[in-house]
């Protein structure tokens, strides 16, 4: 079985969170690295969205040829 999106994001935030408590970093720095982060992760998630749609839409027109040549034949 796949790990569930909901086990892995906890993961995530958990170890996040450790890693960020044992930096020792002044929270001006951490600020400044996640909303760099936060940028580039948004920037991704949009490609992401976009390669995303197209698959999709491709899936589309191709299920929507199939069908019109199944029913000419």
């Amino acid at each position: 079985m796949i790990k569930p999106s909901t086990v892995l994001r906890q993961e995530f935030i958990d170890n996040l969170a450790e890693l960020i408590n044992k930096s020792e970093l002044p929270a001006f720095v951490l600020a400044d690295i996640l909303k760099n982060t936060l940028q580039v992760t948004l920037e991704l998630a949009e490609k992401q969205y976009l390669v995303d749609k197209a698959k999709w839409e491709e899936e589309q027109q191709n299920a929507n040829t199939r069908s019109e040549h199944e029913s000419t034949d």
